[in-house]
């Protein structure tokens, strides 16, 4: 990851979960403030423990930072074809 603030077209090639590390960076705090807060249980998204790692799921993060993706829109039914 660059040292620019993320876009949507970044959020679209994030993997589904990240490191803490990954997450504070995005968040805009430190590493050591990640594991804390992670540790803690009060980073503001959700945080998975698995053995001895952390994981943050990628989804929440982006929907906390703004960066979700808009939901998919329904396409208008066909116009139906007017035979005369």
């Amino acid at each position: 990851m660059s040292s620019r603030p993320p876009t949507l077209a970044d959020a679209a090639h994030l993997p589904p979960t990240l490191s803490v590390a990954e997450a504070a960076r995005l968040l805009g705090i430190s590493r050591s403030a990640g594991y804390t807060l992670a540790a803690q249980g009060r980073l503001p998204v959700p945080v998975l423990r698995l053995g001895r790692s952390f994981r943050v799921p990628t989804a929440p993060l982006l929907t906390l930072l703004g960066l979700t993706p808009p939901t998919a829109r329904e396409e208008p039914p066909p116009a139906d074809e007017d035979p005369s």
